[in-house]
């Protein structure tokens, strides 16, 4: 009991330090959580920004067919261009317009007027507010 009054002063620091340890540590793990929130919320706001496009393709009775495009993102895409290929080498078929922009969520059907049938290679580019000439290769049959 002596000994511990003698050498409270030395406690009292040991106590200290380590109080100020466990806080540095709480700053730490505060900082660490609040790098991963404010990614997550990046990712939040980048998702709402991208568009995602998909292709179908439906065959219709007849000398048509249908190219559905649909936006499945959550953000509006502009500027959008095809470029087919059959057997590698490029080919422009004869289609309706496409529209510039289209809206989340939304889809627009493109007939394909006199066109080989399938496969067909597409390369869809697009604009959205995340990125400029984002790209889709598929091959469709």
């Amino acid at each position: 009991m002596e000994w511990l009054l003698n050498n409270i002063d030395i406690l009292a620091l040991i106590f200290s330090l380590f109080g100020l340890g466990m806080s540095f540590y709480a700053l730490f793990l505060h900082k660490k959580r609040t790098k991963i929130m404010e990614k997550q919320y990046q990712d939040k706001i980048d998702e709402s920004k991208k568009g995602k496009i998909t292709l179908f393709f439906q065959e219709e009775v007849g000398r048509n067919n249908l190219l559905i495009l649909k936006n499945e993102g959550e953000g509006n895409v502009t500027n959008i261009r095809l470029k087919f290929k059959k057997n590698n080498k490029i080919s422009e078929p004869n289609y309706t317009p496409i529209p510039q922009k289209l809206a989340a969520g939304n889809k627009v059907n493109i007939k394909l007027k006199k066109f080989n049938p399938p496969p067909w290679d597409i390369t869809l580019k697009w604009d959205d507010d995340y990125k400029k000439d984002r790209t889709l290769e598929t091959t469709l049959s």
